[in-house]
């Protein structure tokens, strides 16, 4: 019986860490997606007022 809960416990950790590195590579992802874009918009901003 200890034995079964453990391996729950761990299948529960093992899918917790996947899914936090799997947010942080979304989030680091859209983070670089986001980034052009903005620049895009700080030339256009830039243009307008010169």
């Amino acid at each position: 019986m200890f034995l079964i809960l453990w391996n729950v416990l761990g299948c529960i950790l093992l899918i917790s860490t996947l899914y936090m590195l799997i947010s942080l590579m979304r989030e680091s992802k859209s983070e670089q997606v986001m980034l052009p874009i903005d620049s895009r918009k700080s030339s256009y901003e830039k243009r307008r007022v010169s």
